[in-house]
């Protein structure tokens, strides 16, 4: 099979970069390990890559996708496709074994805001759902898709690149563009050396943090929004509903994140110190976590694991 360019990773970055380049007139083929719809996290807009994704959109006639760009126009023309309001971003101090106070002058609360109405919001992405759509968008314009598969080996030989797959299929391509993200696909298939200071592996290995994340996606987690209200007259003063926020919880040694999608799905993740002494039971650090903070226990009272991925992940 031969290719102009070859695409690895089946993210929206890898669709949308696939879908440009089909329609640009070059034969694509995209490779992704996983078959969609599949879960995922990275759910949250921030303005400035909606206003990129605008422009790409009008300028290679994405009309399929330009209504993501902005929360009403979502609403308005992908009212099927799950989605959450993101007004801007808050944060809550929390205490150990105390019930949230917000404090007589708002000291252990911060809302920020990033857009004036719901309408020009920002957005949280129902990965399993948004990136099928995109992966339709780029099959709709051509690019042929092998999901559920691996690049096994690849090499450059007399002008193009070799890429054996791990369904057994082989690909010639001039060009692979490696869109795997922090799996590093071609660099690992290219033997990069780590140590190497202008190698990928050496500089991504720059921006690691001493944490970890536990994260699912949940039903019936209970609006942070609703108990402020009944807990504290205060939350009346806020500039949007904090619900409709990337909310983090801030705790003693780490924070939390909830997303809210119009699905009845939240999206939460746990993020931790990198401790040798922490236990390896994921379900077991967040059980501990949550119950060591009243009121954020409360909003995971009736909380149960959706059912994809059914499962805490860290």
């Amino acid at each position: 099979m031969d290719f102009d360019i070859a695409v690895v990773g089946g993210g929206f970055s890898g669709t949308l970069t696939a879908t440009i380049l089909a329609k640009q007139g070059r034969s694509v083929l995209l490779v992704d390990r996983n078959k969609q719809p599949r879960f995922a996290i990275g759910e949250s807009s921030v303005p400035a890559g909606n206003l990129v994704l605008a422009s790409l959109a009008d300028r290679y006639e994405l009309s399929d996708i330009r209504p993501l760009a902005k929360y009403g126009s979502w609403k308005q023309n992908k009212p099927g496709l799950a989605c959450g309001l993101k007004r801007g971003f808050s944060y809550f101090f929390h205490s150990t074994g105390a019930d949230f106070d917000p404090g007589h002058n708002h000291e252990n609360e911060l809302l920020v805001a990033a857009s004036s109405s719901d309408s020009l919001g920002d957005t949280h992405w129902f990965r399993e759902e948004v990136d099928f759509l995109f992966l339709k968008t780029a099959i709709g314009a051509g690019v042929t898709v092998h999901g559920g598969t691996t690049v096994d080996s690849m090499s450059h030989q007399g002008g193009h690149w070799q890429l054996e797959l791990g369904s057994g299929v082989s690909v010639k391509a001039k060009w692979v563009i490696d869109a795997s993200g922090r799996r590093q696909v071609t660099s690992k298939l290219l033997g990069q050396d780590s140590d190497d200071p202008m190698s990928d592996s050496r500089a991504t290995s720059l921006l690691h943090t001493n944490t970890s994340a536990i994260y699912s996606h949940f039903e019936d987690v209970s609006s942070w929004q609703a108990w402020m209200a009944q807990s504290h007259d205060g939350s009346k003063e806020y500039p949007f509903n904090s619900d409709h926020s990337a909310q983090h919880h801030i705790l003693d040694d780490r924070w939390l994140w909830l997303l809210r999608f119009d699905n009845g799905i939240t999206s939460a993740g746990l993020v931790i110190p990198n401790i040798e002494s922490h236990p390896k039971d994921v379900a077991e650090i967040w059980d501990t976590t949550i119950n060591q903070y009243p009121s954020v226990k409360c909003l995971f009272q009736s909380a149960t694991l959706a059912s994809t991925p059914r499962k805490l992940i860290g």
